[in-house]
């Protein structure tokens, strides 16, 4: 998923056997194309167990290897040895990792199998207030983990102020010690880490979420596509036969796992929002759930932040994100369905502040201009 974390001495370069299963197969029976399997210990999507490596991403493989007839070691690296190899050696398969920008072009890719919101935590004991991205610039350290996706990404939105951390733990603990001020995590890694320091979720505090992680099984470029394909096939088929739902449940504690058709939407009243009743409703919601409902294609739709939902369908396959303004600029990065509406889009001043524009010229000559990120 992302970069070193501190292994148990006994497997730190060891060479698992994921299931004795995997074994019992005659040459001839199995799979022809052999796979070099890499994860990192990263509890609880995968981790070594009594010598065993075990979370939600290896019984994915394990039903899949199983199907398929594939011989299966998984190799238990820091995360930063493992993506370099994966990267290099044409059979590797490296798990659980994000797809992101950066990452997209360099692995092929089968999944989601899981979804995590990443959020900023701070200490219950903190006054931090965070209302955007752009605040959590102004604390004085953020605690991050070195090659982890989400150092990518928020180096790309141009935070600087990072105070390096060795692993979770280590983060979580000078959180709580108010070494650093703020971690980005998501909730099931951060309970993790906290239940190991002997706390309580209830320590620390969400205060902004940042992203939404997909997670993949990442082929190398050199694995052929049919391979891809046959694991794809199987993982969409977890995802309809309830077995992805059932190791969410036993493995994560929740319900809740990427679909092979992903929704968002924002809250953008009258067109998308949540209603008092908690419901996701609105004219262009109601347009997308008649859609499903006449070509019997059914998906959870979720509401987030704009730039959350846009980097998404930016970044991943088989993400929807309405509704969309569709402009010269986004014409060749996405695949359009609609229109659906039309929008005009005005230059807002306060009543009584005597500006007055007549071009978009003029507008160019204020001192500042509103928007919204993406």
């Amino acid at each position: 998923m992302k970069k070193s974390i501190l292994l148990y001495s006994a497997v730190a370069a060891a060479m698992i056997l994921l299931l004795t299963q995997c074994m019992k197969w005659t040459k001839e029976d199995t799979y022809d194309f052999d796979l070099q399997f890499l994860t990192e210990d990263y509890k609880p999507l995968n981790y070594v167990e009594n010598s065993a490596i075990t979370g939600l991403a290896p019984a994915v493989l394990a039903g899949i290897v199983d199907q398929l007839s594939i011989p299966c070691y998984v190799n238990v690296l820091p995360w930063n040895t493992a993506y370099a190899l994966a990267l290099k050696s044409d059979n590797a398969v490296l798990f659980s990792t994000i797809m992101n920008a950066e990452r997209k072009d360099l692995f092929k890719w089968a999944g989601p199998i899981i979804s995590l919101d990443c959020m900023f935590y701070a200490s219950s004991q903190s006054n931090i207030s965070l209302n955007s991205l752009d605040d959590a610039k102004t604390v004085a350290r953020i605690g991050i983990l070195k090659d982890y996706a989400i150092e990518q990404y928020l180096t790309a939105k141009g935070f600087t102020n990072f105070s390096y951390c060795a692993d979770d733990n280590d983060a979580f603990d000078k959180l709580l010690k108010g070494q650093i001020d703020l971690f980005p995590a998501d909730r099931i890694t951060a309970a993790a880490a906290l239940t190991e320091l002997g706390k309580s979720i209830y320590s620390v505090t969400p205060k902004l979420t940042i992203k939404t992680d997909l997670m993949y099984f990442a082929f190398n470029k050199n694995v052929p596509d049919r391979v891809v394909a046959d694991f794809q096939k199987i993982i969409d088929q977890y995802k309809t036969d309830g077995t992805l739902k059932t190791l969410t449940q036993q493995f994560l504690g929740t319900s809740d796992f990427p679909g092979i058709l992903q929704i968002y939407t924002e809250q953008y009243p009258p067109l998308t929002y949540r209603n008092n009743s908690g419901e996701i409703t609105g004219f262009g919601t109601d347009i997308v759930s008649e859609i499903m409902q006449r070509n019997q294609v059914f998906a959870d739709i979720k509401l987030t932040s704009w730039n959350n939902g846009y980097e998404l369908a930016l970044d991943n396959p088989n993400v929807c994100l309405f509704t969309m303004d569709r402009t010269p600029i986004r014409e060749n990065l996405f695949q359009w369905v609609g229109p659906i509406g039309t929008n005009t889009t005005w230059f807002y001043t306060k009543a009584g502040s005597g500006i007055t524009l007549t071009s978009l010229a003029d507008a160019k000559n204020l001192s500042s201009v509103g928007t919204v990120t993406s």
